[in-house]
């Protein structure tokens, strides 16, 4: 009867490279080798080829093209079929341990500050670690609490996050870069909400009045340093007597009605507010 030796140990290889190995088919009481032919066959899934060195051995050669699929260490068995004229046929099994090509992954930005109703620009690439050669055709994904976007371009990625309908807050975007043959790759981006800053201004701050008068006022809610215009917002104002607000294009006009007051000094607190 026919016997396979066949590696005792797993076999290590790399992504994208090969794994070599030697079987040798043997008398299964002699255990003498047997020259010349015989047939052998794997079911390795990947190509692979074996040469038969006419002496008994055999040198495997097994493709790792595209394999780890996960971005981890794999393992896999492989099972070794032989058979030989008046020898009959017989198996063995070969264990192949293979590595995924180790990455990075890098942005142009790990912490960002940023505000309400605003899109952040990330540019996020990913490449083998040591030569920062790129991996091209990879995918890549966000988790977040907000939407998002992600464009392939040449050299990367363009992720963009939109902080809309977020609260102030500090929130984590963890970003997945992956390719079968390569380890997956994580990078984690920091993006600190804050409010825009803004500015309320009347047109008057000091007012003379009588009793019985309304005094109206003209208010507006901009952006600071742009000035520009807060429109669909909220106002409020608190003050000891009556009052009546009217949104206006540019504002709000608020009328402060004196009728009941007595003759003092009098604090109106407008409050402006915008989502």
């Amino acid at each position: 009867p026919l016997a396979l030796e066949v590696p005792s140990g797993a076999i290590n290889a790399m992504a994208n490279s090969y794994a070599i190995c030697q079987v040798n088919v043997t008398g299964a009481i002699s255990g003498a080798l047997l020259p010349g032919d015989a047939n052998m066959t794997t079911d390795w899934d990947n190509p692979y080829q074996i040469t038969n060195d006419t002496f008994g051995t055999f040198t495997l050669n097994f493709s790792t093209i595209n394999i780890p699929t996960q971005g981890v260490l794999e393992s896999f068995t492989i099972t070794v079929f032989a058979n030989r004229t008046n020898y009959g046929a017989t198996t063995g099994f070969i264990t192949l341990i293979v590595n995924p090509i180790q990455t990075n992954a890098d942005a142009n930005i790990s912490i960002v500050n940023a505000h309400f109703n605003e899109v952040i620009d990330l540019k996020v690439n990913y490449t083998v670690e040591g030569s920062n050669e790129l991996i091209s055709g990879a995918n890549c994904s966000v988790e977040w609490q907000g939407a998002s976007n992600i464009v392939s371009v040449a050299d990367g990625f363009i992720i963009s996050l939109d902080t809309n309908g977020l609260s102030f807050d500090y929130y984590t975007a963890l970003i997945t870069l992956e390719h079968v043959g390569y380890a997956t790759a994580f990078k984690s981006i920091t993006i600190i909400v804050n409010p825009i800053q803004t500015n309320a201004d009347a047109n008057i701050s000091i007012v003379n009045a009588y009793i019985n008068e309304v005094i109206d006022l003209k208010v507006n809610y901009t952006v600071e340093g742009s000035n520009e215009l807060i429109s669909g917002a909220n106002c409020s104002v608190e003050w000891q007597g009556a009052s009546n607000i009217v949104s206006v294009a540019d504002g709000f006009i608020i009328s402060l009605d004196i009728n009941g007051l007595s003759i003092n000094d009098y604090t109106a607190l407008i409050t402006l507010e915008h989502v």
